[in-house]
Parts: structure tokens; C-alpha cells; sequence
């Protein structure tokens, strides 16, 4: 069917407008584009979510390390 192209990625949704008339291919490439444009922000804003609950475990997990370790402590475990 020809629409299922037009449902599995914004090339097939160009491919799909450009065999419609000129009204309809316009509106289905603007619907192909704003659920492209929502999917890229819904995706940023997971993966910035997911980068600061990564941070915060390092930061927690980090808390008791020092900022330098003596060569002391180096040598004792090689």
C-alpha cells in the first residue's frame, strides 16, 4: 500500500506526497515534518534527562574519592 511508506520515515512521507495532488502531498508533508521535528525534541529531552540522572550518580558515587590519590597508594596496589 502506498501510504504504509509514507507511516516509516520522513523520506517515505516524501516520496508518498510526491505522487498526491499538490494540497495533499503539501499536508502530508507537513504533518511528516512536525511529527519528525517532535520526535528529535521528545528524544533530546529523554536523553538530557537521562545525562543528568547520570551525572548525579556520578557525583554521588564519586563523593568519597579524593582529588588526588598518593603515589603511596598507588604503589601498595600494583
Amino acid at each position: 500500500m502506498p501510504g504504509e511508506a509514507a507511516r516509516e520515515s520522513i523520506g517515505g512521507a516524501v516520496g508518498t506526497a510526491a505522487t498526491l495532488p499538490a494540497e495533499q502531498g503539501g499536508q502530508l508533508l507537513r504533518a511528516a515534518q512536525a511529527a519528525f521535528i517532535e520526535g528529535v525534541h521528545l528524544t533530546s529531552f529523554v536523553t538530557a534527562a537521562v545525562l543528568g540522572l547520570v551525572a548525579l550518580l556520578a557525583l554521588a558515587g564519586l563523593r568519597g574519592v579524593p582529588k588526588e590519590i598518593p603515589e603511596e597508594v598507588l604503589a601498595a596496589r600494583a
